[in-house]
């Protein structure tokens, strides 16, 4: 490998104070004490990230010898203990999930920390998960996520958006109560989008076993290494350097059995092979394994392609002064022809229409649309409507009591057509939004319209009245609707 490829790789490992903490949970005793002492001479517990409260789980059972007298040392212990009791309530909370989609015969494949978990492989320490993620076949993802919205689990967007967002996203988060929280994907990592033979050839070699006793798969050793990689080349977070996946990588290395062909062959098929040697490159200086010298020199025999060192070096959280160059490696890296579709061009954004004269034909609401909620349905005739055609939507609210953004989800047949949204500052006047939406061409004498109100976001656990009137939707009222001829 040459310098510029072997830096460019380097960019993606952790630094800072993910690589000290690293250090600590993975180091010689000694090592590991000099890394704590300057990890701890510059941090207080109560500003980690969520990043390093996942290594410190993992550093809580060595304190006893690298640092027994560490006035953190029962502080980290018990962070420890909470954040595991809270990954295994998380776990089960989430797994209720699967009961649906396994009763309504979806296959599921569990990922990341599940599928280790289904696995029996335990890294250095509890592990601590934020989520469940499982994967669904493609074809059947659509239907999977109307399965869970009927069964009560939610996101920021309705069940028709949801349904639709595998042409432009790899996967959806879900919640449900206190402790349900579920990634449901179609593609195992982010983008790029997967070729179909790719997904099809993941599932084939997939291993079933069982998950609390409901049957699911897991991804084949080589996949489990390969992903593990895949995904701390892509973190969630956009810029956030994501450490704990070196954990799960170690211990699946330590399993034994791992065929480096195998491993190519997963790493080439989800565009990882540069994650995979940068990922291996790192660990291999902090707990040298017999394997990962083996699996890196394959895979650089195999070639590591340029696109996916730029790719991951452009996703690399570095200085200020870096950045023109990461900007650089993103246009350099971008494939166009393999992406998903802009979400934009899947559901057309609009905004409010300043002129609020109605359309020329007034369309019959139901009793219900006058009535203040989050949700409405109705039917309208087609027949009725010209074309090409478009409705006029007149919705009406209390007046806000602060500056806050309003958008509805609306959509035709189950499919979404549009995201209404609209920006009101506090105390104004206005009660109304006025819409113009295009309509798709009619497949039958009625059309089933809903419109939804949306959030704006989370409520923050210790939130104040204007976090929680910021965030949550707003019920509202269908004053008025009408139709005239527009281009669609």
């Amino acid at each position: 490998m040459n310098r510029v490829a072997h830096f460019l790789l380097r960019q993606s490992w952790p630094r800072g104070d993910l690589d000290l903490l690293l250090r600590v949970a993975l180091l010689p005793d000694g090592e590991a004490a000099k890394c704590w002492d300057r990890w701890k001479a510059h941090h207080d517990l109560d500003d980690v990230t969520w990043e390093e409260h996942k290594l410190l789980a993992p550093i809580a059972s060595r304190l006893p010898v690298i640092a027994p007298d560490c006035s953190y040392r029962p502080r980290v212990q018990g962070l420890a203990k909470a954040h595991w009791t809270n990954s295994q309530l998380t776990l089960r909370g989430s797994a209720e999930a699967l009961d649906t989609l396994i009763a309504n015969d979806v296959p599921v494949m569990l990922l990341k920390g599940g599928a280790l978990h289904a696995a029996g492989l335990g890294g250095s320490g509890p592990r601590i998960s934020g989520d469940l993620d499982i994967l669904v076949p493609r074809p059947l993802y659509p239907r999977a996520i109307a399965l869970l919205y009927a069964e009560g689990w939610s996101s920021r967007d309705s069940s028709e958006y949801a349904q639709s967002s595998w042409r432009f996203r790899s996967g959806l988060n879900l919640r449900r109560g206190l402790h349900g929280d579920i990634d449901v994907h179609h593609q195992p990592v982010p983008g790029p989008r997967l070729a179909d033979t790719v997904l099809d050839a993941l599932w084939a070699r997939a291993t079933p076993t069982r998950f609390h006793g409901r049957p699911v798969f897991i991804p084949s050793h080589a996949d489990m290494i390969a992903l593990a990689a895949a995904h701390a080349a892509r973190p969630a977070t956009a810029r956030q350097v994501s450490a704990a996946w070196a954990f799960d990588l170690i211990s699946l290395l330590k399993q034994g059995g791992a065929d480096p062909e195998k491993i190519i062959e997963s790493a080439v098929a989800l565009d990882a092979v540069a994650a995979c040697v940068a990922c291996l490159l790192y660990l291999d200086r902090l707990v040298p394994l017999d394997n990962a010298q083996q699996i890196i020199r394959a895979l650089e025999r195999r070639g590591i392609d340029a696109r996916e060192t730029l790719s991951l070096f452009a996703r690399s959280k570095g200085s200020a002064l870096g950045a023109p160059l990461r900007r650089l490696a993103t246009l350099l890296a971008e494939r166009p022809e393999n992406d998903f579709e802009p979400e934009r061009r899947v559901v057309p954004r609009i905004s409010r229409s300043r002129l609020t004269t109605p359309g020329k034909a007034a369309v019959a609401l139901s009793v219900t649309a006058r009535e203040p909620r989050l949700r409405h349905e109705f039917n309208i005739d087609s027949t009725e409507l010209p074309e090409p055609r478009r409705l006029v939507v007149e919705i009406e609210f209390e007046r806000p009591r602060i500056a806050r953004r309003f958008r509805f989800d609306m959509s035709a047949d189950g499919v979404p057509i549009a995201r209404l949204g609209a920006r009101l500052a506090p105390l104004t006047p206005e009660t109304r939004l006025t819409f113009s939406v295009p309509l798709p061409q009619a497949n039958g004498p009625s059309t089933r319209i809903s419109i939804e109100a949306l959030a704006e976001g989370e409520v923050p656990a210790k939130a104040n009245l204007e976090q929680v009137l910021r965030a949550k939707p707003v019920p509202f009222r269908i004053r008025r609707l009408s139709a005239t001829r527009g281009a669609t």
